[in-house]
């Protein structure tokens, strides 16, 4: 049955719109707030900003299905939230959240013609427009906007996408400038926060509700320096003591497959495998795959280089507790494709070095003949200092050793 409904009031239009739709078929939040928004403009004066709604919502609408709902609560939040509760007031239906009193008073779009028309031609425009460059950079490793936005998307990391809209003011001459800052500060805050045993995901959300009020509309200079000191302040958060820089060795030397999640550690030997391909002149293995794919044939996974046999406990002195620590520590760990590592299995050193020819640079950095007869490798080990060595057993000694070069890696990476 199909019942019409006559409005004499145009100012009814939004209360009526979302009554009928509290009542039939829910529409999701962001069709609601169209009608809620449009719903305020005259008629005879609608069309060109239902034609710009529509252009930019079917363009996020094309990513997913949720896309649009989540481009407005991070919009909302980006330019609004001040403290980590009013973030969670966009969790839920955000376009009844904009018309309660508290947030019509900032964001004043309720019953306001001459502010909706603003919003959907000025801010709404310019930053779905923000919001689609972001999303569309992330699944490029080479974009023209750096490949922080894909690494961080590599690691789940989307919460760049509000940070990045918190720094940019509509319109902004920094726009570009400020998304590859931002994008990359926040590879340096998750990694450096992973590889110092100080990150807990509860509190680094705290941390980027902090950043986003704190970084919003500021230049790119204040970013750098308000960023920065926020990594600082995590770290020593998490310590429990004041640190001077984001690199402490005694913090490193832990970093291990115990601590870090196998996601991330691939995550990063893949930026050490692709800063050694760059700094020698060879061309590196697709980054994607050496992340994310881990198939049986072309998939890459984890290797001890410490294999689990007798001749490697009587390395640890049959420690058990010590063995355990020691081949999981990232100095002590290489990144395999396939059947490689299933062919690598317990086997001792001296064999497994025989499996390290001809796969990933920094695998290879251990293989006599490449290091010895390779004068890229050379002089790149020469300009950073790193110290490579060739090691007849790989004990506690070599492992510390290894673990102090991916430290200075780490630094040169994440500078």
């Amino acid at each position: 049955m199909l019942v019409q409904i006559d409005i004499d009031d145009t100012t009814d239009v939004p209360m009526i719109f979302e009554v009928i739709n509290d009542r039939g078929v829910r529409l999701k939040p962001y069709e609601v707030l169209k009608g809620k928004l449009l719903g305020q403009i005259a008629k005879e004066e609608v069309d060109p900003y239902h034609a710009t709604w529509q252009e930019h919502i079917h363009r996020i609408q094309d990513i997913s299905d949720e896309e649009a709902d989540y481009f407005f609560r991070s919009y909302f939040r980006a330019k609004y939230v001040e403290t980590h509760a009013e973030y969670r007031e966009f969790d839920g239906e955000y376009h009844k959240t904009i018309y309660e009193p508290k947030w019509n008073k900032r964001i004043n779009l309720k019953q306001n013609v001459k502010n909706v028309k603003n919003f959907i031609k000025s801010q709404f425009s310019y930053y779905a427009d923000l919001y689609w460059k972001i999303v569309e950079a992330s699944w490029q490793e080479n974009s023209n906007l750096g490949p922080y936005l894909f690494y961080n998307d590599v690691n789940d990391q989307d919460r760049q996408i509000l940070l990045i809209m918190s720094a940019c003011r509509a319109n902004d001459e920094e726009e570009e400038s400020k998304i590859k800052l931002v994008s990359r500060l926040f590879d340096k805050h998750f990694t450096l926060l992973q590889l110092m045993g100080a990150y807990d995901s509860n509190k680094f959300t705290e941390s980027l509700i902090n950043l986003n009020r704190s970084i919003r509309n500021k230049s790119c200079a204040e970013i750098e320096e308000i960023y920065n000191s926020q990594i600082l302040a995590d770290i020593s958060g998490a310590k429990e003591i004041e640190v001077k820089s984001p690199f402490v060795w005694s913090y490193f030397k832990e970093a291990s497959k115990l601590r870090q999640g196998d996601k991330f550690i691939r995550y990063y030997f893949a930026r050490i495998e692709h800063f050694i391909a760059v700094n020698i002149g060879k061309p590196a293995p697709d980054f994607y795959n050496l992340t994310r794919n881990t198939g049986p044939v072309y998939g890459y996974h984890i290797e001890h280089i410490v294999a689990d046999n007798e001749e490697n406990r009587e390395l640890f002195m049959n420690d058990e507790e010590l063995f355990i620590a020691e081949r999981n520590k990232l100095g002590a760990l290489l990144l395999l494709r396939g059947r490689e590592n299933e062919a690598s299995g317990r086997e001792v050193y001296s064999k497994k070095l025989k499996t390290y020819v001809g796969s990933l640079l920094w695998n290879q950095t251990l293989c006599p003949d490449f290091s010895h007869s390779n004068k890229a490798l050379q002089e790149f080990d020469q300009k950073f200092n790193l110290q490579l060595k060739i090691y007849s057993h790989y004990d506690s000694e070599a492992i510390k050793e290894r673990q102090k070069i991916l430290f200075k890696l780490t630094k040169l990476i994440w500078p």
